[in-house]
């Protein structure tokens, strides 16, 4: 039976977390007119075993070992286009929460203009604040100049850095055109997939969604970020502590694209900004004694010294 509309979601050792979001996505209502597809990373928590008895109506690719957040996205996609001839795929990470009556109101906004190849919606943390990094703008030396020397900041967006300021967008009823959409909640058109092809997998975590959606881009797609959507993210529910791999992505793809020099300009821009982040979270932990600034001190001293440590 042909599904317009299929939802992919990857997971790795998120059984409680899958539950939650396999059980918000098959809810009553619209939920009937959407194909929810797992992708399990050689989860070795009962993960697998989850989807099987509690959600016999999903279908599940067991992986017998972690392929990668791309790869798995790849083995979704696939299934859902070859074999549910699916128009619109919902990339949707385990940690997210979001129902079917999200997805398909994003999906209305892709059919309403044929050269939308992506969108993402507004993501909100499980504390209520808007995530950084829900979407954004292309990484090159001067937006990452602006993103982490904090002109960004100082210029209200005026010079934009490459993670899109949600909190200028809430409520805003219009999409935004942006460069990229987190692949943490987003939603793809198949016609654009068959034309530009498939996340690339040689980013096996972080990066591998900005990269398509700048592909897509190139190609004279639009991708668009759709604040009147929210959508809750636990965010780092699938790994454990800071990981610079994010960063390391984002170098790579500076290199690759803007070239050596730009290359270096970024992670200078890095090195410095996250440095700076690092102090001062220190000293608002030392002041006001909260752990929450003394893992965001740490999580900036370990983003800080792999900018600055590898060449």
């Amino acid at each position: 039976m042909p599904h317009d509309v299929c939802a992919v979601v990857v997971s790795w050792n998120t059984k409680g977390l899958l539950r939650e979001c396999l059980a918000t996505l098959t809810a009553q209502g619209e939920a009937q007119r959407l194909r929810v597809i797992v992708v399990d990373n050689g989860s070795i928590d009962g993960s697998v075993q989850l989807v099987q008895e509690e959600f016999p109506g999903v279908a599940l690719i067991p992986n017998t070992e972690n392929a990668g957040f791309a790869a798995a996205c790849n083995q979704g996609i696939t299934l859902a286009m070859e074999r549910y001839h699916a128009r619109y795929i919902a990339l949707v990470n385990s940690d997210v929460v979001v129902d079917a009556a999200r997805i398909f109101a994003l999906v209305r906004h892709m059919s309403e203009q044929p050269r939308v190849a992506a969108v993402g919606p507004a993501l909100r943390l499980s504390d209520g604040r808007l995530q950084t990094g829900a979407a954004g703008f292309a990484l090159t030396a001067w937006s990452g100049i602006c993103q982490f020397l904090f002109v960004s900041a100082l210029t209200h967006g005026r010079c934009r850095g490459f993670f899109i300021d949600q909190r200028r967008f809430v409520g805003r009823a219009e999409p935004v055109p942006v460069d990229w959409v987190s692949g943490a909640c987003m939603v793809v058109c198949g016609e654009a997939i068959e034309r530009i092809g498939f996340l690339d997998t040689r980013f096996f975590m972080y990066g591998e969604d900005v990269e398509w959606c700048q592909r897509m881009g190139r190609a004279s797609w639009w991708v668009w970020y759709v604040p009147q959507v929210e959508v809750m993210h636990r965010q780092g529910s699938s790994g454990s502590g800071a990981d610079p791999r994010w960063l390391a992505s984002a170098c790579e793809l500076v290199r690759r694209d803007r070239g050596r020099f730009e290359y270096v300009v970024f992670r200078m821009a890095a090195a410095v900004g996250l440095g700076v982040r690092r102090v001062v979270y220190g000293l608002v932990y030392v002041v006001s004694r909260k752990e929450h600034y003394r893992r965001l001190a740490t999580d900036m001293g370990v983003y800080a010294w792999w900018a600055i440590g590898r060449r």
